[in-house]
């Protein structure tokens, strides 16, 4: 039997106590078996990719919970932008997610000043980009992207990229909840392989 505090283990230990099989009907129990051994051997691999996206985000720095009001706030209204700066550009939510995560990461090594909102939006901008370039095909060009009342050139964009890149030393596959969803999704449906979902 697998090791029992294993998400295999308990899976295996689940089908074990319900049975599937009826003991008198040996042809289904060998289908069973086959099916079991197939899907144990794939749980086994989701297990492994699992702790190999837990190990890497481990990695990650964390912006501070102690964090001052001024950031709290600048924090508060980046995201508020990305959220509709999401909608009206129509990118996936993992996309605004990716980019609140360099956000922070790029907040939590201080290298903007206290109340320099235009830093903020021009981050927030920045961020977004380089997600959307993460995520899709074909991301939106720096013109297309709303910026309110403030005016930023495309190269005064690309040199905040070019600083968020530096900051987070070029590490752009951040692991987002996202990346976790069809490893569950596979692990709880018997009928996953029919589900696609597009986040």
């Amino acid at each position: 039997m697998a090791d029992s505090g294993s998400l295999s283990g308990f899976l295996s230990l689940q089908t074990e106590t319900v049975g599937l099989a009826d003991d008198d009907d040996e042809d289904d129990d060998e289908e069973e078996d086959e099916e079991n051994n197939v899907h144990e051997s794939s749980l086994i691999e989701d297990e492994g990719y699992l702790r190999m996206l837990l190990d890497k985000e481990t990695d990650r720095s964390r912006v501070q919970s102690h964090a001052s009001d001024w950031v709290k706030s600048a924090r508060s209204e980046a995201i508020q932008w990305i959220i509709n700066t999401r909608a009206f550009l129509r990118l996936r939510f993992c996309t605004a997610y990716l980019s609140v995560t360099y956000f922070d990461r790029f907040l939590s090594t201080g290298l903007i000043d206290r109340d320099k909102r235009w830093a903020i939006r021009l981050l927030s901008v920045a961020c977004l980009s380089l997600a959307a370039k993460m995520e899709h095909r074909t991301p939106p060009a720096l013109t297309d992207f709303p910026t309110d009342e403030y005016s930023f050139k495309s190269s005064s964009i690309q040199k905040m990229e070019l600083l968020v890149l530096t900051a987070l030393d070029w590490r752009m596959h951040s692991i987002t909840p996202f990346d976790f969803i069809h490893c569950f999704i596979s692990c709880f449906s018997t009928e996953s392989s029919n589900k696609h979902f597009v986040f």
